[in-house]
């Protein structure tokens, strides 16, 4: 036995026990008796180790929970807990708590829009109703949405009653016994530059510049369809919509090593170029004219996945994730480390390599949707 495990060894009436977990003991003559060890209530100084027997427990797992109802009811007993409260009364008191600590009204809405579902799905009028066979009815109920949207409503409903053992309005928080949803990353696809150069060789003239222009801005194709031809400066591109309602001026001189002033020399050719159409109807012939070139050149990519791409080459140039974020106007730079933080390069070596391929085929592609270049 090393020496670690033997600072986690007590004597209990006899009985030698070893700490598997926080609070969770077994004894070391008889391996099948496990016990909880808990604080008086009232203790102060010096921990007084007092046990709970929990007798031979083979299942690991209804161990655990056994474990955590003797645990809840203790901390019950030592807080005094005869009597729950409404759940109106405990959601309307966390949202006003919520609103006096300034969160967003976003963060409030998806506060409330959990709290709500939970309470119509299972029909909870008390918190004396709140069980762990209540949580999971409701997150069976959302399984429809995304895991991450699950796993935000679960988070929300384990603060929410977190907030409410504190306070000691409920005895046990059931959401901390459930299992969160497992969130797999599927990493976005994208066309490397000189993929994506094949694919404009292969394309229409007034294709080229619109491939072009998605792929060095970044912009999704609802804020690109929204563009004007007034929105085109020497000094950056005004975009007057986008994803979160507001206006985004692309400016040439923020560092972002894709943009420059060419970018409204190809603006300008697409709003007066005699194949323009109005961008909203143009859509879907545009986007089935990318997955055809891109299918003609190798595997398959979506119009969408040229906003991948520009942010996937600043990744692989070295630019920082926040930057990143803010270039393409995230919501926050988690979105953008979830997705493009493994492209990073390790090595000035290998940025330097990725700087130079990028920029090589960014001059081709200027080349080519600025039509001056038409051969195939």
């Amino acid at each position: 036995m090393s020496k670690r495990q033997e600072q986690h060894i007590w004597t209990y009436r006899g009985r030698r026990l070893l700490r598997i977990e926080w609070g969770l003991w077994k004894s070391l003559d008889d391996p099948i008796e496990y016990f909880l060890c808990y604080r008086a209530a009232g203790d102060k100084g010096t921990v007084t180790r007092q046990f709970a027997y929990l007798g031979p427990r083979l299942d690991e797992h209804d161990l655990r929970d056994h474990c955590r109802e003797i645990r809840a009811q203790i901390t019950a007993a030592k807080a005094g807990i005869d009597a729950g409260r409404a759940i109106a009364e405990l959601r309307d008191t966390y949202l006003a708590d919520a609103r006096r600590r300034q969160l967003s009204d976003k963060h409030l809405d998806n506060i409330e829009n959990a709290i709500d579902g939970f309470i119509a799905c299972t029909r909870t009028s008390h918190t004396d109703d709140l069980t762990v066979d209540a949580v999971h009815e409701y997150l069976q109920s959302i399984r429809d949405r995304s895991p991450r949207t699950q796993n935000k409503n679960r988070t929300i409903l384990s603060t929410w009653l977190g907030w409410a053992l504190k306070r000691g309005w409920i005895a046990a928080n059931p959401v901390l016994c459930t299992d969160p949803v497992t969130e797999v990353h599927h990493h976005p696809t994208f066309p490397m530059p000189r993929q994506l150069l094949q694919i404009i060789r292969a394309s229409a003239p007034y294709d080229r510049a619109i491939y072009t222009l998605l792929a060095l801005t970044g912009l999704r194709w609802g804020s690109l369809a929204s563009l004007r031809l007034d929105c085109f400066t020497d000094t950056g591109i005004t975009v007057p919509h986008t994803k979160r309602g507001t206006e985004w001026l692309i400016r040439y001189d923020d560092g972002c090593p894709l943009w420059s002033s060419d970018l409204s020399r190809i603006g300008r050719r697409i709003f007066t170029d005699p194949a323009h159409q109005p961008l909203p109807t143009a859509y879907e012939r545009i986007a089935d004219s990318f997955v055809a070139a891109s299918i003609a050149v190798g595997p398959r990519y979506t119009l969408h996945g040229l906003r991948h791409a520009f942010c996937s080459w600043q990744a692989l140039m070295g630019e920082s994730i926040e930057d990143i974020a803010a270039w393409t106007h995230h919501a926050t730079p988690l979105t953008t480390q979830r997705n493009y933080v493994h492209l990073r390069p390790h090595g000035q070596d290998r940025v330097a390599r990725n700087r130079r391929y990028v920029f090589t085929c960014r001059s081709h592609m200027l080349r080519h949707a600025l039509a001056l270049d038409d051969r195939k």
